[in-house]
């Protein structure tokens, strides 16, 4: 692709990113079919050049993204295993680079997470581990850096979250606390973003929510309690999204929910 056409292109996916982020995914998933069908007319002028493909590839992604909000979960299942599909092609014809495994791995989570929408638990758990794998061996091969973490981290979130489902709890909330200590690595680190502040609180907020399901409130008090600081500096910092403050809120409510709830229990 030339740069006029990867500039283009770029600009259809970063307003669909930004109505994503102001939760308009009806207005995004206009960009992002744009930018589709954009990628798909340069695929067809490039020759299946590789650049083209996984311009394409990122694209159906996208799209997959705003199904998923609509909850056109059939939709995104399909476009997200079109997108795999793809990843997988240029990895085999390409080579194991460090780009190429982890488009592969980003498509096998969204693909994992839209069959998990449909209910097809054991197929995400197996797209899941498939994606875990993959990330354990960019670590061996290229050590340890803020992208192989960050997506090893994100990738035992995913297994925890399948265990759950499953109602193996004690190693849903191992692989909670993994994900956890990951995320607080990373932002200890490589300082703090949206990114990272993000991956901690989401964690904290699975473990209080596991606590809470197996009717231990001191335990998701204390999850919640730990998930407020960072919570306040991503609102800081969160500009448009408006999910910080959600989580901010829905965190505040059920401290107070919490700690009347274990002083009433209180010997």
């Amino acid at each position: 692709m030339r740069d006029d056409q990867h500039s283009e292109l770029h600009q259809r996916l970063a307003r669909g990113d930004a109505l994503l982020v102001q939760q308009n995914p009806h207005a995004a998933i206009v960009s992002y079919r744009d930018g589709l069908a954009l990628a798909r007319q340069h695929l067809l002028a490039d020759e299946q050049s590789p650049a083209a493909l996984r311009a394409v590839s990122v694209s159906l992604n996208r799209v997959g993204d705003a199904c998923q909000l609509l909850r056109d979960h059939d939709e995104a299942q399909r476009v997200h295993a079109e997108a795999l599909a793809i990843a997988r092609r240029l990895l085999e014809s390409g080579g194991a680079s460090l780009e190429a495994v982890t488009d592969v791995t980003t498509g096998l989570e969204r693909l994992g997470d839209s069959l998990v929408s449909l209910e097809r638990f054991r197929d995400a758990a197996d797209a899941y581990q498939e994606s875990l794998d993959l990330h354990d061996g960019l670590i061996k091969t290229y050590g340890q850096s803020l992208k192989t973490m960050r997506g090893y981290a994100v990738s035992v979130h995913k297994i925890g979250g399948i265990l759950a489902i499953f109602g193996r709890s004690e190693k849903a909330a191992g692989a909670y606390q993994e994900g956890l200590k990951l995320s607080r690595w990373i932002l200890t680190t490589y300082g703090e973003s949206a990114a990272s502040l993000r991956d901690v609180i989401v964690s904290l907020g699975e473990l209080a929510l596991l606590a809470e399901n197996q009717d231990d409130p001191r335990g998701a008090l204390d999850y919640f309690e730990q998930a407020l600081g960072p919570a306040e500096r991503l609102v800081a910092i969160a500009g448009d999204d408006p999910w910080p403050a959600s989580f901010l809120t829905w965190a505040t409510e059920s401290i107070d929910r919490l700690r009347a709830a274990t002083r009433e229990t209180a010997p």
